[in-house]
């Protein structure tokens, strides 16, 4: 069993660091390419299927194993479908409490990481559309009163794509530019607020950012923190310094 844990573990972490892991809808040009390798590739909704049951647990199934009342994870439930559903291919026995406890240890620094100061903390390195409509459903299943997005990303990421799946769930945003080479303006991260006629300020860096948000912030709000590697790390340093 203990061998068993950390191959479980181990595909957790390895898969949890990519968002288009278990993706329904995965790019024709890989499916096309795994066809060509003679790959043995299990996919979603059509090998292996999640869905959501009773008290906010899940259920995973593939084949003729099936697992109710598993509890969320703390990353992608797509990715921990994806390492159960190589597990059971390679034929180990999983049952819901030996899956729910890997669950629980199964964190990964920036992804959906939570924090709690004066209100809940997310940090997130999402910095794409896919990763944007995950951390959205995430975040709207929680039912904060209010979110404060703290963003900032990379000139060379298509911004107004990340931006457009939070249009209707972040209630106020505070940008800045990263000091880094590829850093977008202020003025190009702007651009999809403005058009979709979001509230926001601009800062002359994400820690002055993230300050403010902290302070507008009430106890039941969140603090949201993504959009780069760069603009997560910046805020986490501070958050594990308190801690």
């Amino acid at each position: 069993m203990k061998k068993y844990l950390l191959t479980f573990l181990s595909l957790l972490l390895l898969t949890s660091y990519s968002y288009s892991a278990g993706d329904p809808k995965p790019p024709k040009t890989v499916k096309e390419h795994a066809q060509r390798l003679s790959t043995n590739c299990q996919y979603r909704d059509e090998h292996f299927q999640i869905s959501d049951s009773k008290n906010k647990k899940w259920q995973w199934q593939y084949q003729q194993c099936v697992l109710t009342g598993l509890q969320q994870p703390h990353i992608p439930r797509d990715n921990v479908a994806t390492a159960l559903t190589v597990l059971s291919a390679l034929k180990v026995k999983l049952t819901t409490t030996f899956v729910n406890q890997i669950i629980e240890q199964t964190k990964v620094a920036g992804r959906t990481e939570m924090f709690r100061e004066n209100c809940d903390i997310m940090l997130d390195v999402g910095h794409n559309p896919h990763a944007a409509r995950y951390l959205a459903n995430i975040i709207k299943q929680r039912e904060y009163p209010k979110v404060h997005a703290v963003f900032s990303m990379l000139a060379d990421k298509d911004i107004a794509a990340v931006v457009t799946p939070l249009a209707s769930v972040v209630s106020h945003w505070y940008i800045s530019e990263l000091d880094v080479d590829r850093a977008a303006t202020v003025a190009k991260i702007s651009q999809p607020l403005v058009k979709h006629q979001l509230a926001f300020e601009h800062f002359d860096n994400v820690c002055d950012a993230y300050k403010m948000a902290k302070e507008q912030a009430q106890p039941n709000d969140l603090v949201l923190v993504f959009g780069s590697f760069f603009t997560v790390a910046q805020i986490r340093r501070l958050l594990v310094s308190v801690s």
